[in-house]
């Protein structure tokens, strides 16, 4: 996936998406390991950052390199 389209993806509410079909589809293993791969791809340039500055997460931004 190209980076600016995992920036595009966060900045849509992609990273929102997949935790919450996480929390929804918590006991189906194919859902989560995919779900947490999404997440890894999302994280590898930087664009998880992007989705959690300012938004839910109360922790600040989060070093994803």
């Amino acid at each position: 996936m190209a980076g600016e389209n995992k920036v595009l993806i966060a900045s849509l509410g992609g990273v929102e998406l997949v935790l919450s079909a996480l929390g929804n589809h918590s006991s189906h293993v194919g859902i989560q390991e995919r779900g947490l791969l999404a997440l890894v791809n999302l994280a590898r340039n930087g664009s998880l950052r992007v989705a959690l500055n300012g938004s839910w997460w109360s922790g600040g931004i989060i070093d994803c390199s």
